[in-house]
């Protein structure tokens, strides 16, 4: 009967990769794995401060869309404004400038008939 071979190869146990034995010391692993935690924490305090890629998108696709448009600025924050229907009140389905900062910045304003027309 044959002694078991041993495998030149086997699995790190952290991160799954194949490593040759005796090869990579394990100081090596932990160092690593401490380098990809901090990363990973930077990551995580950027995506707090910023905000994540969705936000960011579509803040900029309300931007254009109210650029398009030919929207007017806010007369409080200076964003763009999108046109927007009341939903309640006394000017129930009328339609309206409101600013694109809400509910940070509620300015609103009335859409001109002019305009409306064209």
């Amino acid at each position: 009967m044959r002694p078991a071979q041993r495998l030149p190869w086997r699995v790190a146990p952290f991160t799954g990769a194949w490593i040759e034995t005796g090869k990579v010391g394990l100081d090596k692993i932990a160092r690593v794995i401490h380098m990809l935690n901090r990363q990973m924490e930077h990551q995580e305090e950027i995506f707090k401060e910023e905000g994540g890629f969705r936000e960011k998108l579509s803040g900029v696709r309300i931007e254009a869309r109210a650029k398009q448009e030919g929207a007017p600025e806010c007369l409080e924050c200076g964003k763009p404004m999108t046109r927007r229907k009341a939903r309640s009140g006394k000017n129930v389905g009328g339609e309206f400038w409101g600013c694109t900062g809400y509910p940070e910045c509620t300015g609103t304003r009335e859409v001109e008939k002019a305009r409306e027309s064209t």
